[in-house]
């Protein structure tokens, strides 16, 4: 027992010597573009597309990936990747990787439609909007990354002589536009591991809900790369927040939300009708509402703006009119999502009677 204790003590004095002896290499890791979702698709209004979430964890299945399909551009090596693929590319990946390492996303996978409205965000790594870390493994610097300049880093170990990584949380705030439906969600996270010989990549990402729950759906590759995925319509309440885990030094340089999302412009106001000749001092207005919710509305007499009333009120009335004149009044409805075109009526004052003529009285 004494004998080995005394081994014990040598071994650990050796190494203590060999890491104070031994250059301290400085990682620096310049940005690399990554592969496109669509690499492998042609045309993208077939019918029969799928978007399959690949789970290349290591150097050998990302070879594996490529021998099967060469052009997914599988460029961030091991990592999750999403990928836009037809049935017979999922047929050559089911016939080389087992079915833990792929999993399908959408199995109808339609691409946004170009009418839709789009919707983007960047936010620097280091504006997170919450972290955590049980073992204070969060520093906001950006550490191994080339040019990079505003980040936060997650999972990390300040001594030499400790041999464990620490675990290290940070979530994003995206508040997005007004929307009555959403078509897609894309989340870009820019980053790398700046571990010094990492063996496989322990950064996870997913998208938090309201009560801060989360899953690790995508691995982030340890490459400095955009990683990008399509993910759920998950709110943390009325925000949409991706949240990052690691325990591997990993630096967030940026975080990216695209939305393709529906808002159509409300319904056009009907059956405008201004009163004619009716009254000597006040032209009344009435109309119907359109069915969608408005969030105001604007009337128009002789193209210049008049009045704002709120998006619930059919009526109103112009003490402003100006007699012997003919004034066309427009009303013009908004909602969040933008306005109508104008519905018109012409409307007018009771005007001053006209003076008598030939008016004859008898003499005598």
């Amino acid at each position: 027992m004494v004998l080995l204790y005394k081994y014990l003590n040598i071994l650990f004095f050796c190494s203590f010597l060999f890491l104070q002896e031994k250059d301290v290499k400085i990682l620096s890791k310049t940005y690399h573009p990554s592969g496109k979702i669509d690499a492998i698709i042609q045309n993208k209004d077939s019918d029969d597309l799928i978007l399959v979430q690949l789970d290349l964890i290591n150097d050998s299945l990302v070879t594996l990936a490529n021998d099967l399909l060469p052009k997914l551009e599988l460029y961030s090596g091991p990592a999750s990747y999403h990928r836009i693929m037809k049935n017979q590319h999922l047929e050559q990946i089911k016939a080389g990787i087992s079915n833990e390492f792929y999993k399908i996303i959408d199995s109808n996978y339609q691409f946004p439609d170009q009418t839709r409205q789009y919707w983007v965000d960047v936010i620097e790594g280091s504006n997170t909007l919450g972290t955590w870390s049980e073992d204070d493994a969060i520093e906001y610097t950006c550490d191994c990354l080339n040019g990079a300049s505003d980040c936060v880093k997650l999972g990390w170990d300040e001594s030499w002589y400790n041999p464990f990584d620490y675990w290290g949380e940070a979530w994003y705030g995206f508040q997005p536009p007004y929307y009555e439906s959403i078509d897609e969600i894309r989340v870009t996270v820019t980053g790398a591991q700046c571990d010094d010989l990492p063996l496989w990549s322990e950064t996870f990402m997913g998208m938090m809900d309201g009560s801060g729950n989360w899953s690790q759906d995508y691995e982030l590759s340890i490459n400095y790369t955009d990683n990008t995925y399509i993910v759920g319509n998950i709110l943390n309440n009325s925000i949409f927040s991706p949240r990052i885990g690691s325990e591997d030094n990993y630096c967030i340089d940026k975080i990216k939300l695209e939305l393709f999302y529906t808002c159509n412009d409300p319904e056009n106001a009907t059956n405008l009708l201004a009163s004619d000749q009716q009254d000597c001092y006040v032209i009344n207005l009435n109309w119907s509402l359109p069915i969608s919710n408005l969030t105001h509305q604007i009337i128009y007499r002789d193209n210049a703006i008049i009045a704002q009333l709120n998006g619930d009120v059919n009526q109103y009335e112009d003490w402003g009119a100006e007699s012997g004149f003919e004034h066309i009044y427009c009303i013009e409805t908004y909602n969040e999502c933008g306005n109508s075109a104008l519905t018109c009526n012409p409307g007018s004052l009771k005007g001053v009677p006209l003076e008598a003529n030939d008016v004859n009285a008898t003499d005598g």
